[in-house]
């Protein structure tokens, strides 16, 4: 059976392309595309043509398990060249998400009408390539060149009104797309796009937008490439930008930079494919309580509400309900700026109680997730409360970084339903949770804490019971590092330039300091009785912490901050130079090369370390984690990917 079907109504050929899921043009799409529009071509009595997709969107883009392949014709740029060169008139009625090829596309038709709900965007950055059939070349003359900027380098879609107002598609309409076709061809001509000259545009504002490029990319070359592409139509005319355009194309599908973000892409897939779960049946979950409203607990209150689930929260303290009540509404406001919510969802809220004082209040809820102070015994003693308070169907979860789950999960009363989902902060924005698993966790928990991930939108890796799970146990490990590193001659100001070239969005010194130097000291503090005499121990970072010095919170950590801006501290640097001197430690020089490479090396040595313990399954789980949690440039695949790791174990 043909991935694309043609029903002939007047003189209008509908064409539907029908490749589940997501419609992508693989090499039989195209093939059979090709051959119908060039059919229609010979159709005397037909005077136009209709693209449109079945199931729930429009083609979301190219088949990637053909990138890196020899190519099968035809290419897609064969299919547009036909399309935007027809005598008929072309028209593509979309819905769903429009991306990548499936946006290419239809910029060869001549006119373009979507749903309301319908998403445009040219994802191809996110892979290490840019746009290969036209979308660089085109898209500046239907959009304008800063537009156009945005879409090629940003990676993110954009809503069918923006879309709208910026010229991408012509109209959006409401009800049945075949019906709607038919209304909007009724008074069209051909229209050729290719004959568009580039829309006006503002030489400053352009210019801005090309300078913030470099610190935007953070070494990924397809977000400068695609940048340059766009740029092309400032000087070349169509044909000779559409060549200039497939020749970066195919030489970027062969990068190791695509290499790796392909295979980061198919991980954040793979990730949640865990072969324990593929026959268990996941709990039913709609109403969640959360317990502790601090910063951690309003997050995840925060975030379940603009999931769509039915969300209380416990505080005992009327000061911190009132802060968190303060704190959650300005979450909302915020999504219903960015467009994340509407109005009406927003006012929602605001007719129910959400947040409460007594554990009573927790009778009804599916799911309760504890998120209180990190110390042992309040979880325990909550976790307790929590148990003796819910029906014996509901599950129980900690929000915690680094303490013992099985210790807490005896505590809860109900091992086999309890499990660990450590978000991350903060815990609205933040994509990485890690479900964490006990010793008796029910598999029945673990899969319901998969689909509470997706639910929530987030990327959930699986992870054992151990002091600091995944991610906080690499991140221990190279906050030790650079530890060393400071006190071995490096400046923490030379270490995060040398990790921010790496491509991390931000230090680890930076890092510290927004998270809170006090945080890490409170634990350092209860580790003393605990820890080895003979393991190193820089104690820097404590003398900071006696200074005062908590980090941005307090204006001051490893940097000095003045109206919120980071600068590196002589006083630093003397806290620094005197711990050498008392442990006569001889500085030495390290180049940002020294740096990244033991930076590296730690972290893929104590990912080995997970993966033995069976803490991690796979290496992607490690690869996952560190990319969606910590910074790690994604470009690079991820530690355990560039150490030549394969991505399962």
């Amino acid at each position: 059976m043909s991935p694309v079907e043609v029903h002939i109504e007047g003189d209008i050929a509908f064409v539907t392309i029908d490749n589940p899921p997501v419609n992508a043009l693989s090499a039989p799409v195209r093939k059979a595309l090709f051959d119908v529009i060039e059919n229609i071509e010979t159709m005397e009595h037909v005077r136009a043509g209709v693209l449109l997709c079945k199931g729930k969107t429009f083609v979301a883009g190219a088949d990637i398990r053909e990138f890196g392949k020899p190519l099968i014709k035809p290419i897609l740029p064969d299919i547009i060249t036909v399309l935007e060169s027809s005598n008929k008139i072309w028209l593509a009625g979309l819905h769903g998400t429009v991306l990548g090829g499936g946006l290419e596309l239809v910029l060869g038709c001549s006119y373009r009408i979507a749903l309301e709900s319908t998403r445009f965007g040219f994802p191809e950055v996110n892979l290490g390539i840019i746009p290969g059939a036209g979308g660089t070349q085109r898209a500046p003359r239907l959009i304008g060149l800063e537009n156009a900027l945005d879409l090629v380098t940003s990676g993110k879609p954009i809503s069918a009104q923006a879309a709208q107002a910026q010229g991408l598609i012509d109209a959006i309409i409401e009800g049945d797309l075949r019906t709607a076709a038919k209304e909007y061809l009724a008074d069209k001509q051909i229209r050729r796009n290719d004959t568009q000259p580039i829309i006006s545009f503002e030489k400053a504002a352009l210019e801005q937008k090309m300078k913030a490029l470099p610190q935007k990319a953070r070494g990924q070359v397809s977000i400068i490439a695609g940048a340059h592409a766009v740029m092309l139509t400032t000087v070349l005319p169509l044909d000779e930008g559409l060549r200039e355009e497939r020749k970066m194309f195919e030489e970027m599908a062969s990068s190791d930079q695509s290499r790796a973000l392909r295979y980061h892409f198919f991980a954040e897939r793979e990730v949640a494919k865990i072969s324990e779960f593929e026959n268990v049946a996941p709990l039913p979950f709609q109403k969640i309580g959360v317990v502790g409203a601090g910063t951690m607990g309003c997050g995840i209150a925060a975030n379940a509400l603009l999931s769509g689930l039915d969300v209380i929260v416990i505080e005992k303290d009327a000061e911190a309900r009132a802060k968190a009540q303060s704190r959650l509404n300005d979450i909302l406001n915020e999504a219903v700026r960015r467009g994340q919510l509407s109005q009406n969802k927003f006012e929602a809220p605001k007719g129910k109680d959400l947040f409460f004082e007594s554990f009573d209040n927790l009778k009804d809820r599916d799911l309760v997730i504890e998120a209180v102070f990190e110390d042992a015994q309040v979880k325990k003693d909550v976790l307790a409360h929590i148990g003796q308070s819910v029906s014996d169907q509901t599950l129980i979860a900690t929000n915690t970084s680094y303490l013992d789950l099985d210790d807490l999960a005896q505590a809860s009363g109900r091992p086999h339903l309890f499990m660990g989902l450590h978000f991350f902060a903060p815990a609205h924005v933040m994509k990485l949770l890690e479900i964490v698993r006990g010793k008796e966790t029910s598999l029945q928990t673990l899969a319901t804490g998969f689909v509470l991930a997706k639910a929530l939108k987030k990327t959930a890796v699986l992870s054992g019971n151990a002091e600091g799970f995944i991610g906080n146990r690499i991140w221990q490990a190279y906050r030790r590092e650079i530890e060393y590193l400071v006190e071995d001659g490096a400046s923490p100001y030379e270490i995060d330039a040398a990790m921010e070239a790496f491509g991390f969005p931000m230090g680890p010194f930076k890092v510290a300091d927004l998270s809170g130097l006090d945080i890490a000291w409170a634990q350092r503090k209860r580790r003393t009785a605990t820890r080895p005499v003979s393991e190193r121990y820089v104690d820097i970072p404590d003398a900071l912490c006696e200074a005062g010095r908590f980090g941005k919170k307090t204006n001051a950590g490893w940097y000095v901050y003045f109206e919120g801006k980071a600068q590196p501290d002589p006083a630093v640097l003397g806290v620094i130079e005197s711990a050498r001197q008392r442990k006569k430690i001889a500085p030495q020089k390290f180049s940002a090369e020294d740096i990244q490479k033991r930076v590296q090396n730690i972290i893929v040595s104590t990912g080995k370390k997970l993966l033995e313990e069976s803490v991690a399954l796979r290496p992607l789980d490690i690869d996952v984690a560190m990319v969606a949690g910590y910074g790690y440039p994604r470009w690079r695949g991820g530690p355990m990917f560039e150490a030549g790791l394969s991505g399962t174990k």
